[in-house]
């Protein structure tokens, strides 16, 4: 079955006409990117007037940690916009403690800091599970970065994935990571961490995928790009329960079934994938009328299916 890849492009609309084009950065891409990455706590928002007129917030923060550079004071000021539209800013709360990985050369009249990747670039740390899971996967990144031997970094990397894939916190980033094979804004290839997963590494992303519960996102269901042969027979099974119990209104998770499933029965759902969302983007999408046609053509996959995996 091909594999169809949806891609929305966004018009970005902020006051006084910003234009922030970001793409989305990774953990890894974060760590590696970012010259500081600090751990704090806001104790007051307040806002300046910058050289050319633009008012900014200002988050200033008591450094708990600094895991990444140099950072001489025990407070610092990072500056941002909350009024931004899209893509998301950065926004802080006052006793909120927060993971920031920060930049210092673009408010330097103003002698602060500031987040590059916005919302992506600022992780609110909400109990000491999350602080505790951040600083291990940076910790061991960073420790991974000094390894001078190619091979042994790109090994070292694909096993960071993996933990980071086993966990609900970074699983997004790390399949991210390993689907990736082309920096489209760097317009290189990148390393295909993919094709350094050991048999042990493909076990573990099982045993992470059988025990999601709940609703499945995107990001979960791209576990299976990489657990093929470990036991089919059962991804089919847990497929066709989650496929019959997916929520009606997400159409774009639904849709991720029949290519997943088709991966599974080595079958080709493409048509009936282009039926489901042949009003997707029109004006016809949101019609009640569409509706009960995507239920129907997904009530014939889900028969269908039924009789071909067997519980």
């Amino acid at each position: 079955m091909k594999k169809t890849f949806l891609i929305i492009f966004i018009l970005f609309f902020f006051q006084k006409n910003y234009s922030l084009p970001i793409s989305e950065k990774t953990l890894k891409s974060l760590i590696e990117e970012t010259p500081y990455i600090i751990e704090g706590e806001v104790f007051k928002i307040d806002s300046v007037k910058a050289k050319n007129n633009e008012f900014l917030s200002i988050a200033k923060i008591k450094i708990l940690k600094i895991l990444k550079g140099q950072v001489i004071n025990d407070t610092i000021n990072i500056y941002f916009r909350p009024n931004l539209i899209c893509p998301a800013p950065d926004t802080y709360q006052i006793n909120e403690k927060v993971l920031c990985f920060i930049d210092d050369n673009f408010y330097n009249e103003l002698g602060g800091y500031y987040v590059p990747n916005l919302y992506n670039g600022k992780k609110p740390i909400i109990d000491d599970t999350i602080k505790n899971i951040y600083e291990s996967r940076i910790n061991e990144y960073l420790d991974i970065l000094k390894l001078e031997n190619q091979n042994e970094k790109d090994i070292e990397t694909t096993e960071w994935l993996v933990k980071c894939a086993e966990t609900d916190i970074t699983r997004k980033d790390a399949v991210s990571d390993l689907i990736k094979t082309f920096d489209y804004e760097k317009n290189i290839e990148t390393i295909n961490y993919a094709n350094l997963l050991t048999t042990n590494h493909k076990e573990r992303l099982y045993n992470t995928f059988i025990n999601l519960s709940g609703e499945l996102d995107a990001y979960d269901l791209s576990l299976l790009n990489f657990i093929r042969g470990i036991n089919d027979k059962n991804i089919l099974k847990i497929l066709k329960f989650k496929a019959k119990n997916s929520y009606e209104d997400l159409c774009v998770i639904c849709n991720q079934y029949f290519y997943y499933v088709g991966m599974y029965l080595n079958e080709d759902f493409d048509v009936i994938s282009k039926e489901y969302l042949k009003n997707m983007g029109s004006m016809k999408f949101n019609s009640n009328e569409n509706k009960i046609h995507m239920q129907s053509v997904y009530d014939k996959f889900l028969n269908d299916i039924d009789k071909k995996i067997i519980d």
